[in-house]
Order: structure tokens, then sequence, then C-alpha cells
């Protein structure tokens, strides 16, 4: 398994985007864009077992076009 750093999250980190009005940031909050996996567990639901196994890719939520604050994917 492998885990790149994108050089979007060493901006987060060092927090570029708050520093020039790209996007809200409140600190302390997790890193990480984006990410991708197979799923392993799931909530359960009547369709929860087509899930298990599946390759996904998710992005990190907006609350709108500006905030950030629904953590990471870290």
């Amino acid at each position: 398994m492998a885990a790149p750093i994108n050089p979007s999250d060493i901006g987060f980190l060092k927090g570029y985007y708050s520093e020039h009005g790209l996007y809200d940031i409140e600190y302390p909050s997790v890193p990480g864009w984006e990410g991708s996996g197979i799923v392993v567990y799931n909530g359960g639901g009547l369709l929860g077992w087509r899930v298990m196994g599946q390759r996904v890719a998710f992005v990190r939520r907006l609350h709108n076009e500006t905030e950030m604050k629904y953590g990471g994917c870290y």
C-alpha cells in the first residue's frame, strides 16, 4: 500500500491557502485533499454488502466554495 503526499497538501500544511485567501481553513485541521482505497467495512443498510472489497476514490468536502471545514483524508 502507498500513500502519496501531493504538493497541494504541503501547501496546506504550511498555511499557503489561508494566507493567500484561497480557502478559509479552520485549524486544527486534518490534511489531505483526496484519497483512495478498498472498502473493508460498511455501516450496514440494505445494500451495504455490495460495497465490500470495492475500490473507491473520494475528495475532501467543502462547506461552500471557499471553506474547508469537514476534515481531510489522512
